[in-house]
C-alpha cells in the first residue's frame, strides 16, 4: 500500500481532470442522520402496527403487515399503506428526508463535509458522474450550494433517454431512485436486478471510469455488484474507502478489481483530505517558483477569503515547517565542527536565506490580516523557535536567529500596518516549548542570546556599532519591508520603535518573574544621541493619547507598568548619551 493512498489518488485526478466516478452508499447519509430506505420502511410499519394495536417485534409486524394488506412489505407497499395520496406521501417522506430549522441548527439531514469537499471537486472540474444508492438529496443540495446545477436521473425513462455522460458538466445517477419515486428500490429482491437503461449506463460508467467508494457495503445490492464486476476495461484505479472490516462481497469485489483500499473513519475523513490534496497538486503544479515577492503574493491572495482557510494555513505552516527542519538539520550537521567567528557568520548568511520567504508571509499577514489571524503568524514563529537546540553554546545558540527574524517580520508587520492587538498577541502571547516548559520565545529570542557581545564585533559592517547584530536585521528586512513602509526614515523609526519595545517588554515579563537582567541593547541605543527625539519620548506621548495604542496592544497592564518596565532601558540610553 502507498505510504499515502489518498495523496495518490489525489495525484490521479488532478493528472486527468474528469476520469474517476465517486460511488456513494448509504454511510454518507447515515453520517448526516438520514435513515436508509430499509429504516423508513421498519418506521413506517411500526407507526402502522401500533396505530391496529399490533404488538410484538419486527417479525411479528412483518407478518401481520402482509396477512393485512395482502403483499409483502415493501417500501412501496408500506409507503401507500401510510400514505395514500401523493401529497400525503410527500408530506410524510419530507420528515425523513428533509431539515427542519432545527435540523440545522444540530447539523443533522444537511450535506455533510464530504458532499461539499465533492461538490468543490465537481465545481473544479475534476469529478464529473456521481452514482448513488441514496434515496436522500444532500449531494444535490452540496452542488447547487458550490453553483453546480447537477444532471440527475433516478427513473429508467431518464437514464434511457440521457446523453453521453460525457457531455455532461455533471450527472447524478440515483440508481435506487429518489424518495419520492413509487418505483424505489429496497428489498433484495427489488436490488438483484436494474432496468436495462440503467444497466446501459452503469456499463459505460465502470467501463469508461476510475471509481472513489465510499460508505457503501455492497452486501445487499447484488445488481450492483455484477455492473462492477462486469467492466471489461479496467483502464483506471478503484478506490474503496472502507470503515472497519471489510464485507465478505466488497472484498471479493475489491479482489476482482485490484482496488486500492482506503481505511478511514468515514466519508469525511476520505474526502475533504482529497479535496485538499487534489487543490494543493494542482497549486504546486501551477506555481511559480517561490521566492519572497510570490509567497507574500500567494498569502495576500489567500487571505482575505475565508474559503481559502485551509489553503493560507497550509500554505504558512508549510513553509514554517520547512524553515524548522533546515534549522534542525544545519544545527546537527555542524555539531560537532570546530566553532570558529567565520563559520558563525556563515550561518548567519544561511538563516537568513532560507527565511526569506517566510518572513515575507508573516510581515505581509501582519500587516493585512486581521486581528482573528495573528495566531497563523504566532504558530509560524513557535514553530521555529522549537527547532533551535536549548543549549548555551555558541554555536546552537545561533540556531534561534531565524525564529528572531520571522518574529521581527510580524511584529514589524504589525506596527507599520497600526495592527497594534496582532502587535501585542505576538509580542505577548508567542510561547514555545523548550525542555517540557512552555516559555515566552522573547526570553529565548533576546539578541544578545542570539549572539554574544563579542561575537558580534566580528560581523563586517557592523562591528563597530551599538548592537551589531539588530543593524544587520534591519539591513535584511528593510527591502521586503519596503512595500509597506518605503520611506527609509519611517522604517528606521519602526525598527527602532520594534526594538525598545521588545526590550521594555523583556524588562517588564523578567520583573513579573521576579528576575533581573540587563537591558538589552538595540540600533535605538546609540542611533538617537545628540538627537531631540528618541523612541522612549515618542512612546511616552504616545502612551497618554486618548486612543492609546499601548493599552490597545494590551503589551502592559496600564502606563505605570510600562514606565516601570522601560526605566532601566532608558538609563541604558542616558549612559550611552553622557558617554
Amino acid at each position: 500500500m502507498p505510504a499515502d493512498p489518498i495523496l495518490s489518488l489525489a495525484v490521479s485526478i488532478q493528472a486527468s481532470p474528469g476520469t474517476y466516478a465517486v460511488l456513494l452508499g448509504s454511510g454518507i447519509s447515515r453520517a448526516a442522520q438520514i435513515p436508509t430506505g430499509w429504516g423508513v420502511t421498519m418506521e413506517l410499519l411500526g407507526r402502522l402496527a401500533a396505530a391496529a394495536g399490533v404488538a410484538g417485534g419486527d417479525d411479528e409486524k412483518l407478518a401481520w403487515f402482509t396477512e393485512t394488506y395482502g403483499e409483502a412489505p415493501t417500501y412501496p407497499a408500506v409507503l401507500n399503506a401510510a400514505a395514500p395520496t401523493a401529497p400525503s406521501r410527500r408530506i410524510l417522506l419530507e420528515g425523513f428526508f428533509e431539515a427542519t430549522e432545527e435540523d440545522r441548527q444540530a447539523g443533522h439531514k444537511v450535506p455533510t463535509a464530504a458532499h461539499h469537499s465533492i461538490a468543490q471537486l465537481v465545481r473544479d472540474g475534476y469529478v464529473r458522474v456521481i452514482v448513488t444508492t441514496n434515496f436522500d438529496r444532500l449531494m444535490e443540495q452540496a452542488l447547487r450550494a458550490a453553483g453546480v446545477e447537477p444532471t440527475v436521473i433516478h427513473t429508467p425513462a431518464q437514464a434511457k433517454g440521457m446523453e453521453p455522460l460525457h457531455q455532461h458538466a455533471c450527472v447524478v445517477i440515483k440508481v435506487h431512485g429518489d424518495y419520492l419515486d413509487p418505483w424505489i428500490k429496497n428489498t433484495p429482491q427489488e436490488l438483484a436486478s436494474y432496468d436495462p437503461a440503467f444497466e446501459e449506463v452503469l456499463e459505460r460508467v465502470f467501463e469508461d471510469y476510475g471509481l472513489v467508494v465510499s460508505g457503501w457495503s455492497s452486501e445487499s445490492d447484488e445488481a450492483l455488484r455484477v455492473a462492477i464486476t462486469s467492466a471489461r476495461s479496467r483502464r483506471y484505479m478503484v478506490y474503496w474507502g472502507a470503515v472497519g472490516d471489510l464485507a465478505p462481497t466488497a472484498a471479493t469485489l475489491i479482489e476482482d478489481r485490484r482496488a486500492q483500499v482506503i481505511q478511514t473513519a468515514g466519508a469525511d475523513e476520505l474526502f475533504v483530505p482529497l479535496r485538499d490534496k487534489v487543490l494543493a497538486v494542482a497549486d504546486m503544479r501551477i506555481a511559480p517558483p517561490m521566492n519572497p515577492a510570490v509567497a507574500a503574493a500567494t498569502l495576500k491572495r489567500y487571505l482575505p477569503d475565508p474559503l481559502q482557510r485551509v489553503r493560507l494555513q497550509d500554505l504558512v505552516q508549510g513553509e514554517a515547517d520547512r524553515v524548522a527542519r533546515w534549522v534542525s538539520g544545519d544545527a546537527a550537521a555542524h555539531l560537532n565542527e570546530p566553532w570558529s567567528v567565520a563559520k558563525s557568520l556563515a550561518q548567519l548568511a544561511r538563516h537568513e536565506a532560507v527565511t526569506a520567504n517566510l518572513r515575507a508571509m508573516v510581515a505581509a499577514g501582519a500587516y493585512y490580516g486581521t486581528d482573528e489571524q495573528a495566531e497563523l503568524w504566532m504558530q509560524a514563529i513557535r514553530r521555529v523557535a522549537q527547532a533551535s537546540d536549548d543549549l548555551n553554546d555558541q554555536r546552537t545558540n545561533l540556531t534561534r536567529y531565524p525564529a528572531l527574524l520571522v518574529l521581527y517580520a510580524a511584529a514589524l508587520g504589525a506596527l507599520a500596518g497600526q495592527r497594534h492587538l496582532t502587535f501585542g498577541r505576538i509580542m505577548r502571547e508567542t510561547t514555545a516549548r523548550f525542555r517540557d516548559v512552555e516559555v515566552s520565545v522573547m526570553t529565548r529570542l533576546r539578541r544578545t542570546w542570539v549572539m554574544s557581545g563579542d561575537d558580534q564585533q566580528a560581523i563586517p559592517r557592523y562591528g563597530m556599532m551599538q548592537a551589531p547584530l539588530s543593524h544587520r536585521i534591519a539591513d535584511v528586512l528593510q527591502q521586503e519591508m519596503s512595500p509597506y513602509l518605503p520611506d527609509e526614515r519611517d522604517y528606521v523609526y519602526h525598527f527602532d520603535l520594534l526594538e525598545y519595545l521588545h526590550s521594555v517588554w523583556l524588562e517588564h515579563l523578567h520583573a513579573t518573574q521576579g528576575h533581573h537582567t540587563s537591558a538589552e541593547p538595540g540600533c535605538y541605543v546609540g542611533r538617537y544621541v545628540g538627537r531631540p527625539h528618541h523612541p522612549q519620548e515618542v512612546l511616552t506621548h504616545l502612551a497618554v493619547r486618548a486612543d492609546n495604542w499601548l493599552a490597545a496592544s494590551g503589551l502592559f497592564p496600564d502606563i505605570a507598568a510600562f514606565n516601570r518596565a522601560r526605566k532601566p532601558v532608558d538609563e541604558l540610553i542616558a549612559k550611552e548619551r553622557r558617554d
